[in-house]
Order: C-alpha cells, then structure tokens, then sequence
C-alpha cells in the first residue's frame, strides 16, 4: 500500500486526488492513511460511473449527440443512467474500506460489459461508437487487475478486504 498524508483540514475542504503519486488523500485530520493502488484504480472507476450516470440523468440528449446517436426524448436514457450512479457509490465506498473482493468482482463485471456492447453493434441495434464505452470499461479493468496483482504481492495474506478474511455465516447474523 501507499501511505498518504493528509494536511490539517480547513472548514469545508473536500477529498483531493494526488495524480502523480497515484493515491487518495482523505482532507481529514486522522493523519496517515494506507490507500491501496487498487482501491485508486476503483475510486478512478467510480468517478467515471457518477460522470457518465449524471449527464445520462440530467443532459442525455447533450451525451448522445456528442456520440452521433439521435437524441430521444423518452425516459430510458435517464433511467439508464440511474444504476450507472449506484454502481460509482458502490465502487465509491468499496473503495474507501479496500473492499478488495467487490475490486475483483468489478473487473469481472467490466470485462463482460464489451460483449454485450460488441452483441448490440453485430446486430445493428447500436453505432459502432457504443464500443468506445467497451473499450473504457476493458481498460479499467486490466488496470485495477494488474493492481490487484502487485498489491497482492505487496501484501501477502491480505486477500478479502476490509475485515482481511471470509465472511462465515455466524458472522453474517
């Protein structure tokens, strides 16, 4: 992990991204605080989803011109959009507890998300543009794997997460 150090905090000062060293620093005064490269990929992933979910919820028509898809004036698109919100607050707050099995699970679920996509263009009911989202998901994908392999190896043991082992069903209750 990535130790990162948070300043003291000025009244009303949000969560900043440190870039260039490729870690999360919370604005708060707890201090030292190990982020994972992993949950970085995912936090990345996540403000993705709420950008792509909000311009589907508030400006669909804007988004779908930009991609060369006819603006619609039916509700599906902003109801798309909606689940696209509620998988970057999944991502969002896995993230925050290194959540590291939800991490593995969405590299699944991204690599799945271009056959679907490339089913849709083979059979004509989507443009060709659509795999540009395909391509988005397939590259975060493979980048929060290959981090999961070198925290992996960075922590050795530490494999489910927060708790740092499975759940039983006696802790479940």
């Amino acid at each position: 992990p990535i130790a990162a150090t948070s300043p003291q905090p000025r009244d009303g000062e949000v969560p900043f991204i440190r870039w260039a060293q490729c870690k999360i620093v919370p604005a708060s005064s707890y201090g030292e605080r190990q982020v994972s490269k992993s949950a970085f990929s995912l936090r990345v992933f996540s403000i993705y989803m709420f950008a792509l979910g909000s311009a589907l919820v508030v400006a669909p028509n804007l988004m779908l011109s930009f991609f060369g898809i006819p603006e619609t004036h039916e509700v599906w698109i902003r109801v798309v959009g909606v689940p696209l919100l509620v998988i970057g607050y999944l991502a969002f707050m896995a993230s925050g507890v290194e959540l590291r099995v939800f991490f593995r699970w969405s590299v699944q679920a991204r690599l799945a998300v271009p056959i679907f996509l490339g089913a849709f263009v083979a059979l004509g009911f989507a443009p060709p543009v659509l795999l540009l989202f395909g391509a988005i998901d397939v590259a975060g994908a493979i980048w929060t794997a290959a981090c999961l392999r070198i925290d992996g190896k960075a922590q050795p043991g530490v494999r489910e997460g927060f708790a740092q082992k499975r759940a039983s069903p006696s802790t479940l209750r």
